[in-house]
């Protein structure tokens, strides 16, 4: 299977209202799961709650009809990953859109920003930002 290649059109739409729409799925989903976000909660918690809000805004008709090509995808394994099984990592979520060939992605790493017992290194060490850095997670998109 050959992958489509990627045109002048495709990133200005990458660029442009895709990646808005993905932050904006991102926002409406944390506001509405915001009431049931606890301090105590771990981040696969809070990852899960806002992708329910997610996922219901989607299927909500007073949703703008321009989202009706996204789709929100959490807790996926990294793709063209060195690691194999389930030893790969995880995306937290991920927006799809169906609109262009190939369908972009946008990936969002869920970090609980707590103040006690959480050190900045558990936010940028290898388990957080690190792995964007290093180019784990989401590398074939410069936007990461």
């Amino acid at each position: 299977m050959t992958h489509p290649r990627r045109s002048r059109d495709w990133f200005q739409f990458y660029n442009g209202s895709f990646r808005k729409g993905a932050h904006q799925l991102l926002a409406w989903g944390y506001h509405d799961a915001r009431s049931k976000i606890q301090a105590t909660h771990e981040e696969e918690e809070i990852t899960g709650f806002i992708w329910e809000a997610i996922k219901a805004r989607l299927d909500d008709p007073t949703t703008p009809a321009r989202f009706k090509h996204y789709d929100i995808h959490e807790e996926e394994r990294v793709r063209h990953s060195q690691k194999t099984g389930k030893r790969r990592q995880r995306i937290d979520i991920i927006a799809t859109c169906s609109f262009k060939m190939p369908r972009p992605e946008f990936m969002f790493e869920a970090k609980a920003l707590r103040k006690n017992g959480f050190p900045i290194g558990r936010y940028t060490g290898d388990g957080g930002m690190q792995c964007y850095i290093r180019g784990e997670y989401a590398a074939e998109y410069s936007a990461a």
